[in-house]
């Protein structure tokens, strides 16, 4: 019983840091896709921002 207790503990830690883990990769993708729209003439990143908008959908 207590090693139940102890497995399901460390899988739900587990867990919390792969949800983590994923939201800091989101994030970073997303500063990314700024920083590309920065550097590209605006036709191309409006272009490149309505794709990743439906992309996302």
């Amino acid at each position: 019983m207590i090693n139940h207790v102890k497995l399901e503990s460390l899988v739900k830690e587990n867990n919390q840091f792969q949800v983590e883990r994923i939201e800091e990769t989101v994030l970073y993708a997303l500063e990314n896709i700024d920083k590309v729209y920065y550097y590209f003439d605006s036709e191309t990143a409006d272009r490149m921002e309505s794709t990743t908008y439906r992309l996302l959908k």
